[in-house]
């Protein structure tokens, strides 16, 4: 059985006006995992810049040579998470902080790793 992305396909199909070309990185990264893991962070990386990218022309974002990590501080700042007429709305921006801190994390981690020689193209020479 192929290796899928199950969250992501599902996703894609529940709503296919909005995935633009997602469906071709989620395909390129299952066959990485399953076929050439060591391109794997080349993939993700990808991904993460086409959802940046996708994003950042939806929201008029200008990224002029930002890298990953403040790319995505950019993306994150556009977008207004506060919910103000919910009865829980302290608590669910307490929380929404906490998870866009840890997608920031995850992806400086992410331009970190692969700024390593050798990690992002598979054991290529750098």
């Amino acid at each position: 059985m192929a290796y899928q992305l199950q969250l992501l396909r599902n996703l894609i199909q529940r709503h296919p006006e909005r995935a633009g070309n997602l469906e071709l990185h989620v395909r390129a990264l299952e066959q990485s995992i399953e076929q050439l893991p060591n391109t794997c962070l080349a993939s993700v990386r990808t991904i993460f810049e086409a959802a940046q990218a996708s994003i950042g022309l939806s929201l008029n974002i200008e990224f002029g040579r930002d890298g990953l990590p403040g790319r995505m501080t950019k993306v994150i700042e556009a977008f207004d998470f506060t919910m103000i007429d919910h009865p829980d709305g302290d608590k669910i921006h307490e929380e929404l902080s906490a998870l866009i801190k840890g997608i920031e994390e995850t992806t400086t981690a992410l331009a970190r790793l692969s700024n390593i020689p050798n990690m992002r193209h598979g054991g290529a020479l750098d």
